[in-house]
């Protein structure tokens, strides 16, 4: 099966800089696979991380709908999350993709910042903001949102939303496969 991992990470932010002491983290993993030769995609996670270094603003609850309660309810320790990801969707046997580098490198630096093996470090990435700004002669890519727009897709679900942003990115990955 030739299968695309689609991630996209929620994490803590503020309306400017963080507070003293505190830093930026990842509180959601969405998580989407889209089947390439097919041309499906289908949601498969969304996982919320309590964060430990930083605490969810009033900014950023308005810009994910994460607030902290649901994180105390339904948040698991970042090391829980990287195990679940790992063992549930196998992402060494696929390639991987993110709407631009931002989800890379969050999850390269909170792997190295813990101590936690990084499940996608032996995985191809793919940009696919660039990909699509490439394929449809833009340069930079767009916004997930305006790419949307440019090809006349709604968005489906809550922008900022880990799994719903996955699941349009996948949807965005299927029309342009479409579109080759």
């Amino acid at each position: 099966m030739n299968t695309l991992i689609v991630v996209d990470l929620e994490a803590t932010c503020w309306l400017g800089h963080p507070p003293e002491g505190q830093k930026s983290e990842i509180i959601q993993f969405g998580i989407a696979k889209v089947d390439m030769d097919l041309l499906t995609v289908r949601r498969c996670a969304s996982i919320y991380v309590t964060p430990e270094r930083s605490t969810v603003s009033e900014f950023c609850t308005e810009l994910t709908g994460v607030t902290k309660e649901v994180l105390d309810r339904e948040g698991v320790p970042f090391e829980r999350a990287i195990n679940l990801i790992s063992t549930m969707h196998q992402p060494e046997w696929y390639k991987w993709g993110s709407w631009g580098d931002y989800d890379r490198r969050m999850i390269k630096e909170e792997c190295l910042d813990r101590g936690v093996e990084n499940p996608f470090v032996e995985c191809p990435w793919l940009n696919l903001r660039d990909m699509f700004g490439f394929k449809f002669k833009m340069g930079k890519g767009p916004g997930m949102d305006k790419a949307l727009e440019f090809l006349g897709m709604e968005l489906e679900g809550r922008h900022h939303d880990g799994g719903d942003d996955a699941w349009n990115i996948g949807r965005l990955v299927v029309e342009m496969l479409r579109r080759a």
